[in-house]
C-alpha cells in the first residue's frame, strides 16, 4: 500500500519538474527551433489541450483494463515524446510533441489520482491527495533549481535528459510493484453500469472548475499587471512571486496535516476565504512589504483547495469510482484551458487588471460552490448519490 502511494507521489513529481522545465528553458527552446518565444508559447497550450483529452480515455481504460499496463503505456508515451523533442529539432515534431506529452500527462494525473482515491478513505483521503499535490510543487520548484546552477555548464537538452532518466526509475519501481491492494478495492467495489450523481457533484466540479481558472491567471498574468500596471522591476516580481509559489509549496505539505484535524468543508471555506480576502490585499496595497505578505497568505490559502475539491468530491460517494474521479479531474483541467483562452482575450482589449479581477472572481465562485453543498441535505451525511441502474 505505502509503496503504490510513493509510486503515485514519484509520478506528480516528474510532472512538476516537467510542465515547470518547459518555462525555465523556453528561450534556449526557442534558439536551438529558431523561432521566436510567442511561438514556442503557443505550442506549450498543446499540453494542456493533449491531458484534458486523454482524462476520459483514461477513466474507460481504467474501468476496463488491469491499472499497471496502463500506467506502463502512458511512462512510454511520456518517455517518446521527449526523446523526440530531444533528438529532433523540427517545430512540426516538437508540435506533435506537445501534444502527445499532453496526453501521457493526463493519463498519469488520472492514475495517480485513481490510485490515491482508491487506497484512502474519509479524513486521510484529502490528507494524501494534498502531499500528492505537495510532490507536484517539489518537482516544480526542483526544476529551476537545476537549471539555473547548472545551464552554464549544461544545454537544455540535458535537463530533459534527466526526466527521461526518472522516467526509467519510475517504469523500474512500477514493474517491480504489486497492484494487490488496487485490485482488492476494485473487486469490494466494482464500477457500476450506469450512475445518476446528485447535484452536489456536479457543483464540486464546477468549483474545480473555477479554481483551475483562477489558479491559471495568477500563475500566468501577475507577473505582467506587477511590471505594467505597477512599473516594478523584475527582481521586485521576483521575489513577490517567489513567496506566492514557495508559500505554495509549504501549504501544500501542511494542508494534507490540516485536513486530518479539520473538516474538508470547513477548511475550503477557510482558504478559499482567505484567498479572496489577499486577492484584494495585493491588488489595493501600496507598500512593497505588504504585497510580500499578501502574495504570501494567498499562495498558501491557494495551496490545498484542488486536491480538497477533489477529496470533497469524491467523498459525495460511499464507494470509489473511476467515473466521478475522471469528471472531477477534467472539468479542472477544462478550467485551465478556458483560463488560457479567455486571459490572452480579456488582456488584448482589457488589459491584465481585469484578468486578474476574474481570477478573483472565479475562487469567490468556488467559496459560494463550497457553501452551496455543506446547505444540502444529502452533503452533509455523504450518502451514496451513485445508484446501478438495471
Amino acid at each position: 500500500m505505502e509503496r503504490l502511494t510513493y509510486l503515485a507521489y514519484l509520478m506528480f513529481f516528474i510532472l512538476g519538474f516537467t510542465t515547470t522545465l518547459f518555462g525555465v528553458t523556453l528561450i534556449d527552446i526557442c534558439t536551438t527551433y529558431q523561432v521566436d518565444p510567442y511561438i514556442i508559447g503557443y505550442l506549450l497550450a498543446l499540453l494542456p489541450i493533449g491531458s484534458t483529452a486523454a482524462m476520459p480515455m483514461s477513466g474507460w481504460l481504467l474501468d476496463r483494463k488491469a491499472l499497471k499496463p496502463v500506467l506502463m503505456a502512458a511512462l512510454f508515451i511520456m518517455f517518446s515524446s521527449i526523446s523526440i523533442m530531444i533528438a529532433y529539432h523540427q517545430i512540426a515534431l516538437f508540435a506533435s510533441c506537445m501534444l502527445i506529452l499532453g496526453v501521457s500527462n493526463g493519463m498519469i494525473i488520472s492514475i495517480a489520482n485513481y490510485i490515491i482515491v482508491h487506497l484512502y478513505n474519509n479524513q486521510e483521503r484529502p490528507a494524501r491527495l494534498n502531499l500528492l499535490n505537495f510532490c507536484y510543487s517539489f518537482g516544480a520548484v526542483t526544476a529551476p533549481l537545476m537549471s539555473g546552477s547548472f545551464a552554464h555548464l549544461f544545454p537544455w537538452q540535458f535537463f530533459f535528459t534527466f526526466a527521461l532518466l526518472l522516467l526509467l526509475v519510475i517504469a523500474g519501481f512500477s514493474l517491480t510493484t504489486k497492484f494487490n491492494v488496487v485490485r482488492e478495492s476494485l473487486a469490494q467495489h466494482p464500477p457500476a453500469v450506469e450512475e445518476a450523481w446528485a447535484k452536489s457533484v456536479y457543483i464540486i466540479g464546477t468549483a474545480l472548475f473555477f479554481y483551475v481558472l483562477s489558479e491559471y491567471i495568477v500563475v500566468n498574468w501577475a507577473a505582467a499587471y506587477f511590471r505594467q500596471n505597477l512599473s516594478m522591476t523584475t527582481e521586485s516580481v521576483s521575489l513577490i512571486l517567489f513567496f506566492f509559489f514557495i508559500l505554495m509549496a509549504i501549504g501544500r505539505f501542511f494542508s494534507g496535516i490540516i485536513v486530518q484535524y479539520l473538516k474538508v468543508e470547513r477548511y475550503l471555506l477557510l482558504c478559499s476565504t482567505l484567498a479572496v480576502l489577499s486577492f484584494i490585499g495585493l491588488l489595493t496595497a501600496h507598500a512593497y512589504l505588504t504585497m510580500l505578505l499578501t502574495a504570501a497568505v494567498m499562495g498558501f490559502s491557494y495551496a490545498g483547495i484542488y486536491a480538497s475539491l477533489l477529496s470533497y468530491g469524491t467523498q459525495q460517494l460511499s464507494r470509489p469510482s473511476s467515473k466521478l474521479i475522471t469528471f472531477l479531474i477534467t472539468t479542472g483541467s477544462t478550467g485551465g484551458i478556458t483560463g488560457l483562452f479567455l486571459s490572452g482575450l480579456v488582456t488584448q482589449f482589457s488589459g491584465v487588471l481585469p484578468c486578474l479581477i476574474i481570477s478573483m472572481t472565479a475562487m469567490s465562485l468556488v467559496t459560494f460552490a463550497v457553501l452551496w453543498v455543506r446547505s444540502l441535505s444529502t452533503a452533509s451525511a455523504y450518502p451514496d448519490p451513485c445508484k446501478k441502474i438495471s
